[in-house]
Parts: structure tokens; sequence; C-alpha cells
């Protein structure tokens, strides 16, 4: 079974708000998936507890990668800091041997 490799743009991604810091991580639990295999991609964000923070549902456009589900995990704050978490199963049919999500 041919393998093809996964690239993240934006694997890592700070952004600053209202002077209040934001960090966003997120990439593929691993670095290449064959056509039609599951692949789990992980999103987690910190930031203050005042700010709202929504993450993509099954309605988001995942091209070229097809949503299967998504698990979430229940928001957690300390000291002021929230931070949530979800990791997404998805599946490429695309023979391109680089793909971006």
């Amino acid at each position: 079974m041919r393998r093809f490799g996964i690239v993240l743009l934006g694997c890592l991604m700070n952004v600053i708000a209202v002077a209040q810091e934001i960090k966003v991580t997120s990439g593929f639990v691993k670095d290449s998936v064959a056509i039609g295999e599951p692949v789990s991609y992980f999103l987690t964000a910190r930031y203050p507890e005042s700010v709202m923070a929504l993450f993509p549902d099954s309605t988001y456009k995942f091209a070229p990668f097809e949503f299967s589900r998504k698990e979430f995990f229940p928001t957690k704050t300390t000291h002021g800091i929230s931070y949530d978490s979800a990791v997404y199963t998805l599946s490429t049919f695309e023979i391109d041997p680089t793909q971006y999500l």
C-alpha cells in the first residue's frame, strides 16, 4: 500500500489579541497516511478565560480530507487561563504525494 506524506502549514500559530495571548497548536499524529486510512489531527487552544473559543465542526471544509468524527475534551480553566482540545479523524482519497489542510 502506497503511503503519502502530509504537510501542515501553520502547525504552530501564535496570535496576540487585545494584549492577551492566545496560543493555537495543531498537527497530524502521523507523518504519512495511506489512501482511505483514517488519520488523527489534533487542535488545541490556550487562551484567557474571558475569550470564547470555537473549534471547527463537521460542517467545516477539511478538503482534500474527509471528516469522519470529532472527539472534544471539556474546557479546563486554571488561574484564568482556559485550555481546549479536540481530535479530528480524517481520511483522504487523493493521490497527491503532499497534501495540505
